[in-house]
């Protein structure tokens, strides 16, 4: 997404803009996200990373066999 020159304000227009670009990329599960009235700010989701490498790595398993 490409910042506008006029920055967005309010959680709506920003919770509007970022869940454009979440819908579209299917990232939303692995962020911990939080919008307020001027910015909003973003961390990866820690405790389920082992959770989603252990589901992959069992995927990558079943395909070599």
């Amino acid at each position: 997404m490409r910042r506008s020159r006029n920055p967005l304000k309010g959680a709506a227009a920003i919770g509007q803009a970022l869940g454009a670009v979440i819908g579209r990329r299917k990232v939303g599960k692995h962020f911990h996200i939080t919008i307020t009235d001027i910015d909003f700010s973003f961390e990866r989701d820690q405790a389920a990373l082992p959770i989603r490498r252990a589901k992959s790595m069992t995927c990558v398993k079943k395909q070599a066999n």
